[in-house]
């Protein structure tokens, strides 16, 4: 019986943004990454650019809808407040809850954007509805760590990436992948329920382990994992290896995965410098026993069965 595929690479190379439009929306294009068409149930991933003088007017969702700014900056308006979200700022707009953008730089401002629960068509909208009465910001504070006001946003740079070692994750501490760093984002302590983001970044391979591509084909199973939940990766620095249910892929900038629930699936840097990608979890993982490692199990296998097993 072939055995079903749950993972999908979609390459940056093959997709093309779209105009925006609809009453209120200027210079708003958006590029789809992840969606139903590509098997996934969960949850939505597409890169939005907002031109010099854009505006995304107010609006909700029956989702929360993240997002983690890539290139330029713009404001940010949710809840009765407004932000500057400059590159490396992140965020989300809780479900129901009015939001609204507006680019008042020279140059245009991209974000991954994130949401989940997967929208639905209901009527004539998919899932957007207006709120004529927030208006797109023409200012907004500054995003700081340490400023309490800053509610539903945060700010990431580079030098907040802790030491690579053991994988830690929601749900899970495993030794398997033993040099990894991981960086939360949109999580519960900002106020997400359906939905996790998060950087990781694996440092290069060790001069004599270059030819991990032949290492990850004759032993794939001592390197994947996988979860009741899906989740999708978004490369945004150097060149990996991605092993996808018996297939493996080179990835790199723009590139992105969708790893369904159940489908293994592991990682590895092949370049010569940091291999760092976006990764979003949906639903959001369960307290225990998030990430099952196929190694582990498969060892199993070698054991006497008794009668009462």
């Amino acid at each position: 019986m072939a055995k079903e595929k749950r993972t999908m690479l979609v390459r940056g190379s093959e997709v093309r943004p779209t105009a925006v439009t609809g009453p209120g929306f200027e210079g708003v294009r958006q590029t789809r990454l992840i969606d139903a068409t590509h098997g996934s149930v969960h949850q939505e991933v597409v890169i939005t650019e907002l031109a010099p003088g854009g505006v995304i007017p107010g609006h909700f969702h029956p989702y929360e809808e993240s997002f983690f700014m890539l290139e330029g900056e713009a404001l940010f308006a949710v809840s009765g407040e407004s932000y500057r979200i400059t590159k490396g700022g992140y965020g989300f707009a809780p479900i129901a809850a009015p939001h609204a953008w507006r680019n008042t730089s020279a140059r245009a401002a991209r974000w991954i954007e994130v949401r989940a629960p997967q929208p639905k068509n209901v009527a004539d909208a998919h899932g957007t509805y207006a709120c004529p009465e927030l208006t797109p910001p023409k200012d907004g504070r500054e995003v700081t760590l340490e400023d309490p006001r800053c509610r539903y946003v945060g700010f990431y740079e580079p030098a907040q990436m802790p030491p690579y070692g053991p994988i830690a994750v929601h749900g899970a501490i495993n030794y398997c992948i033993k040099h990894i760093a991981t960086r939360l984002l949109v999580q519960d302590t900002l106020g997400a329920v359906q939905h996790v983001t998060f950087l990781a970044q694996l440092p290069p391979a060790p001069a004599d382990d270059r030819n991990v591509m032949d290492l990850m084909q004759a032993d794939p199973v001592n390197k994947t994992h996988y979860h009741q939940y899906e989740e999708v990766y978004h490369f945004l620095q150097g060149r990996g290896l991605a092993y996808l249910d018996e297939e493996s892929f080179e990835v790199g900038p723009g590139d992105t995965v969708l790893a369904g629930v159940g489908g293994s699936r592991a990682v590895i840097n092949i370049g010569d410098e940091p291999l760092c990608w976006l990764e979003t979890q949906a639903p959001r993982p369960p307290e225990q026993h998030s990430m099952f490692w196929e190694k582990e199990w498969a060892a199993l296998t070698a054991l006497p069965v008794t009668e009462d097993q």
